[in-house]
């Protein structure tokens, strides 16, 4: 993060440890014509993103800038907020992609998985699903405050992948005592 910092400094002459991206992240996620996604591909789309409007200001001025519209918007919008929320929510974790097509192996291991985390629920073991729960809650969160995309849940897919083989394992185990049972 250091070399990124230096660089940050030296460009706008403020200290900004990660990035100065942050601002146009809300704002393109909290807008008028946000539907879940990220809404500032063009101008053409999204007339209120005037470029001269940010033409004399540097990175980190532009950024705040934009957040404080992504904040305006909310605030004089406070009914739109509950049903953006759920559309975030709903395009982060979609089988759906970017593209429009579905996509039956993430549906496939997500349905186990959340099978999976249903049952170890039930079964009071909340312990062996708490990393799980709070990797998806945080992610969760992140894409209810900026903006839902699938590309933004890859990170937890091997969790996924784990939580859908735990379950898969359980119930082929549980149906080879089954049959087991009846020869």
């Amino acid at each position: 993060i250091a070399p990124w910092a230096v660089r940050n400094y030296l460009v706008t002459g403020k200290f900004v440890p990660i990035t100065a991206k942050a601002g146009e992240s809300f704002w393109g996620g909290n807008n008028l014509w946000a539907k879940g996604g990220f809404a500032l591909s063009s101008t053409l789309h999204f007339p209120d993103y005037n470029i001269r409007e940010f033409s004399g200001l540097n990175e980190v001025d532009a950024d705040k800038l934009k957040f404080k519209k992504g904040i305006e918007f909310l605030r004089n919008n406070p009914k739109k907020i509950p049903f953006l929320f759920l559309k975030k929510v709903l395009v982060h974790w979609s089988p759906i992609n970017e593209s429009k097509r579905f996509n039956y192996s993430y549906f496939i291991i997500g349905a186990l998985a959340f099978f999976s985390m249903l049952e170890l629920f039930f079964q009071n073991r909340l312990t062996d699903i708490s990393l799980f729960l709070c990797l998806f809650v945080y992610s969760t969160l992140i894409a209810m405050i900026f903006a839902g995309d699938p590309r933004y849940r890859f990170p937890l897919e091997p969790y996924l992948i784990i939580l859908a083989s735990v379950f898969a394992v359980e119930k082929a185990r549980y149906g080879a005592m089954v049959m087991k049972g009846k020869n």
